[in-house]
């Protein structure tokens, strides 16, 4: 499921339609992970609104950006089809198809005048003022042998890319500079986290992760993270983070990090040995005094949680449908928003 704040309202589309009516079936995975339904909800007041059916399933996998008019969803799996949502006419139009299918799915990161889809297969760049994509320069690797997993991050001129291995694999960031066309391999970090998340968090790279317990391998190490300041090229070590239980380490994949403009949250997800989870944590780090602070348990728990900052408010989403919301100026306790959509 997809979730997008506008500014106004939280949109939320691409499966879980009775998740949102109140039912925990998931439509999505029976449909094997396409929907058109969508909904959009204001947090000021409450209330839910549904959207115009989009024109076809939104695919596994898809690519989504807010231009500040528009959310533009394209590509998903082996699809090259893209649209254009506007929340003020509730309508959607189409645009013109990528010049790359993915197989596994991409990720994208507005620029403020482009849109930069990451995909295993390469890089495109989609104009809306013009409605035409070109296809980036070739990365220096081959992103193939990075795996099918990214994380990606816009930091004001580049756009980062972050191969996410199951294992602890040394595969380095490479970072892509749209208007020169031009790659760059970022330096080593001084810890390497399996499945780790990044961010940009205001002047700096954020790159942390997990790593897990296993009945075969018993790693001892607990959940890392560095900072990377790209006017510098060098990577910090950060802290670590508050203690973990022995022998219970984060789960491959399962935290989220949101920075909220003024520090980081971690929702750490499913902590426990292998698959058996735990539960989550909710964790604050402040840079500029480079200490973190346990704040209790997170509300949402398990793998592909999705976090956004709605205004002064974080939204997170449950792969199951649920929605949590922070109060104002955020707050480390949130709750399930009280009225599901309601049913046509």
């Amino acid at each position: 499921m997809l979730m997008v704040w506008t500014g106004m309202e939280i949109l939320l589309w691409g499966g879980y339609p009775n998740a949102l009516e109140g039912s925990r079936t998931s439509s999505f995975q029976e449909s094997g992970g396409s929907s058109s339904f969508g909904a959009a909800y204001d947090p000021e007041t409450g209330d839910w609104r549904r959207l115009a059916a989009i024109p076809g399933p939104v695919r596994w996998g898809v690519a989504t950006v807010w231009t500040g008019e528009e959310v533009i969803v394209c590509c998903g799996q082996r699809s090259s089809s893209s649209l254009a949502y506007n929340p003020q006419s509730d309508t959607w139009r189409p645009l013109a198809n990528a010049p790359i299918i993915s197989a596994f799915g991409a990720d994208a990161v507005w620029t403020g005048t482009i849109m930069l889809v990451a995909s295993r297969e390469g890089v495109s760049a989609y104009r809306p003022d013009i409605d035409e994509w070109e296809i980036a320069a070739a990365t220096p690797v081959n992103q193939g042998n990075l795996g099918n997993s990214r994380e990606v991050a816009w930091t004001g001129t580049e756009l980062i890319i972050w191969p996410a291995p199951i294992s602890r694999a040394q595969h380095r960031g490479l970072a892509f500079d749209p208007d020169g066309n031009i790659w760059r391999q970022l330096p080593e970090p001084p810890a390497w986290p399996a499945m780790p998340d990044i961010l940009w968090a205001g002047d700096e790279l954020i790159l942390w992760g997990g790593l897990p317990g296993s009945a075969s391998v018993d790693y001892s190490e607990r959940a890392v993270g560095s900072a990377y300041d790209p006017s510098t090229d060098s990577w910090t070590a950060m802290p670590d983070a508050l203690p973990e239980p022995e022998s219970c380490e984060c789960n491959l994949g399962s935290q989220t990090l949101i920075w909220t403009g003024t520090e980081l949250i971690v929702s750490t997800g499913h902590f426990g040995t292998g698959m058996e989870a735990r539960d989550s944590l909710l964790l604050r780090f402040q840079p500029h005094t480079q200490t973190w602070e346990l704040l209790g348990l997170s509300p949402v728990s398990g793998y592909d949680v999705d976090a956004i900052m709605a205004g002064n408010r974080i939204a997170m989403l449950e792969p199951a449908g649920s929605i949590h919301l922070s109060e104002p100026n955020w707050a480390p306790q949130s709750q399930p928003i009280p009225q599901p959509i309601p049913n046509p």
